[in-house]
């Protein structure tokens, strides 16, 4: 046992390593990322966009300096945890050493490695969730009460990571009902467990009381752009390829489930949740990705079944399948982290093997030259030095009363961690969090304005300005913001800032207006 602990800790550093290494020098912070750094510097309990604890990460990052590799840190770290405890799960079924290792397998040659690169809530609700399964794991085969107090810890957290974790939660109680693990509902000690989860997440419930329970409306917008877009066809499409090149392990876990005794007696809970998950999330029309997190348990538990079947015959399956896990997987890791610059990567997407896959297809559902997430770490730096290029032409009268304004989060995050070092005021967005954090009132005289639409002639406030003109309009290859204009409004007609004011007012109380509509 001392020897497998040892492989796990080192396969868990190897772990963490691996997204330092794999990454391209060219590619800056993913869009989500400059949001949470930028919620950082507004420490609460909760955000329109997401509990608190990414958040609090992100806070240690910029006190650590913000540079890429501190915003890379946590997901890396978490990553090499995930992996501990899934470890651990297989060790909790039955596996040896061998299924420790199609575990790494799994975790390094699949679309799980995409995730433990970039800074954002689905590293959480991957590990807490992992770590919900593994607690209940070990209650059910000790019947030790305390592991009923750390599930409860772990989903109290994961419900502060990211809120569709309480999907899965449900799920799992659900499936405790749905298989012969009933008893635990007559066990006092789940009641008070419950009652902790809702002590740990009490602070996050009282945030949203005080802003009209955004929650709502993060549901809402997420099944109303889901069900235009993702279709059932699409949702088990993905289920498919997120794991394609260890599909086997899986497949495998739920096998052991349905065909044996113990597996039916003992885990059922297991399957149960992943078939509630899959029909709920194929029901509000949800990103495939959303049931990822279903997948540890199912994958430990197939790697202990192939290492239990072939530990004494059919040894020459497990070297057919590692061989087939390494050279499909080493493919598809390197290309699940952008490890080229992006006009090679690009060329390498171009083949028409990758069309089809999903791996290219944005939320808009058409298919670009780089999947969306790597596109989204392109241009953030050029698009601010642009904006500098205009504003260091200001007098000293005109910067200290400039308004950079955006429609689009991640562009404003993005200028605010570029243009803190070059004396750029802080940017502010017509979305989410930013417009709860832009002043009541200002004093302007200039408008910086990024968007699509140069004009804005819907919006009050650009009315007060007798000058508006396109300084710069932006194509930077491969990203999401090429067609970006950058206009420049002067010569305010003295009216502008009470424009200013009431559209801010207006902005905000719409803001709530639409999560009171949602209650």
């Amino acid at each position: 046992m001392k020897n497998i602990r040892f492989l796990i800790i080192i396969l868990a550093i190897l772990k963490f390593l691996l997204p330092f290494i794999l990454q391209n020098g060219a590619y800056q912070p993913y869009r989500d990322e400059y949001l949470f750094l930028d919620q950082a510097n507004h420490p609460d309990w909760g955000y329109l966009e997401n509990p608190p604890i990414i958040t609090a990460l992100a806070w240690v990052t910029k006190m650590l300096g913000s540079n890429i590799v501190w915003i890379k840190l946590w997901p890396a770290l978490f990553g090499a945890l995930t992996f501990y405890l899934t470890a651990e799960l297989a060790l909790a079924f039955g596996g040896k050493s061998f299924s420790v290792f199609l575990v790494f397998m799994a975790m390094v040659v699949t679309s799980i490695l995409r995730i433990h690169y970039i800074l954002n809530p689905v590293f959480l609700d991957l590990f807490f969730s992992t770590a919900m399964v593994l607690t209940l794991l070990h209650y059910v085969q000790t019947e030790r009460n305390y592991w009923l107090y750390l599930f409860a810890i772990s989903a109290g957290l994961g419900l502060l990571s990211r809120y569709s974790t309480g999907f899965y939660m449900i799920a799992l109680i659900a499936g405790l009902l749905c298989s012969n693990q009933v008893k635990v509902f007559i066990n006092y000690h789940f009641y008070i467990a419950l009652i902790l989860i809702t002590v740990i997440v009490a602070p996050n419930y009282y945030w949203q009381t005080m802003h009209n329970f955004p929650v709502t409306h993060i549901f809402q917008d997420l099944q109303d752009d889901y069900s235009r877009n993702v279709s059932t066809s699409i949702f088990l499409n993905d289920q498919f390829l997120m794991l394609l090149p260890c599909f086997y392990l899986w497949v495998m876990g739920i096998l052991y489930i349905i065909l044996t005794k113990k597996g039916l007696t003992r885990y059922l809970f297991i399957l149960t949740s992943f078939i509630f998950i899959q029909i709920f999330l194929i029901y509000i029309h949800a990103k495939g990705t959303y049931a990822l997190n279903t997948y540890p348990a199912l994958i430990a538990l197939g790697a202990y079944n192939f290492d239990r079947i072939t530990r004494k015959y059919m040894k020459f399956l497990r070297y057919g399948m590692i061989t087939f896990s390494a050279l499909f997987g080493l493919y598809v890791s390197g290309l699940a982290i952008p490890f080229l610059p992006p006009s090679p990567l690009a060329d390498l997407y171009s083949s028409k093997q990758f069309l089809n896959t999903g791996i290219l297809r944005w939320d808009d559902q058409q298919n670009h030259a780089l999947p969306q997430e790597i596109a989204d770490m392109l241009g953030w730096k050029e698009i601010t030095d642009r904006t500098n290029r205009i504003y260091s032409t200001f007098t000293d009268d005109d910067k200290a009363h400039t308004l950079i304004y955006t429609d689009r989060y991640g562009l404003a995050g993005a200028l605010n961690y570029f243009g803190k070092s070059i004396g750029l005021p802080t940017a502010y967005c017509e979305k989410g969090s930013y417009t709860m954090w832009i002043p009541d009132t200002m004093n302007i005289k200039v408008i910086i304005l990024l968007s699509h639409d140069s004009r804005r002639s819907d919006d009050e406030v650009f009315k007060h300005f007798k000058q508006g003109d396109q300084m710069d309009d932006i194509n930077i290859p491969y990203t999401n913001e090429s067609g970006l204009k950058i206009t420049l409004y002067t010569l305010p007609d003295g009216q502008q800032n009470e424009a200013l004011k009431q559209a801010i007012a207006l902005r905000k109380e719409s803001l709530f207006k639409k999560q009171n509509s949602y209650q």
